[in-house]
């Protein structure tokens, strides 16, 4: 049986899922002295941060940095589209795909969103590119300033710095 309710009502649909039993319960709450009740402005939450695709493993993210490196050396210095960076790997990747990782990576500082589109491989990546070539492992403390300014670093550097921590408690921190 269906209620007739005034429309100055502020009615909210609750759903209730246990075990996949469905229940819906509606909460009305009726006007404050003839005030309507508009919707709060939601705000942003400082817990949100920016965390690295998981549509995209961790080995093809490193070949994704090395194209855009890879492509801003040999195109004169200028903005890498994604596009460009999909079709350069192996096998290619859609640009969608490619988009995926931008966000992560313009938020730890490794790119940098290009003015006329596209994006600019910060010096630290096109120096790690250049080193990775001769030293594989060395090449990765070319990265470390970076790393070192970043949020998650400063979250994990006081327990790495007692004693060597697994991946799995790392990642719980």
């Amino acid at each position: 049986m269906k209620r007739m309710i005034s429309s100055s009502y502020n009615v909210k649909r609750i759903t209730y899922n246990p075990l996949r039993r469905h229940a819906f319960f509606y909460h009305v709450v009726p006007p404050e002295h003839g005030r309507t009740l508009a919707p709060k402005k939601r705000e942003p939450s400082p817990l949100c941060k920016i965390l690295p695709a998981d549509r995209v493993v961790f080995e093809r993210q490193i070949e994704i940095l090395g194209a855009f490196a890879a492509i801003h050396e040999t195109n004169e210095h200028r903005s890498v589209s994604n596009e460009a960076v999909g079709s350069v790997l192996t096998p290619a990747l859609a640009p969608a795909t490619v988009l995926t990782t931008n966000a992560f990576f313009t938020d730890i500082g490794v790119l940098a969103r290009a003015d006329g589109g596209g994006f600019n491989p910060s010096q630290e990546l096109l120096d790690y590119h250049k080193a990775r070539k001769w030293d594989g492992i060395g090449a990765k403390e070319k990265l470390r300033p970076i790393f070192e300014r970043t949020w998650f670093y400063r979250c994990l550097a006081p327990k790495l710095h007692l004693a060597p921590q697994k991946k799995t408690l790392a990642l719980l921190f």
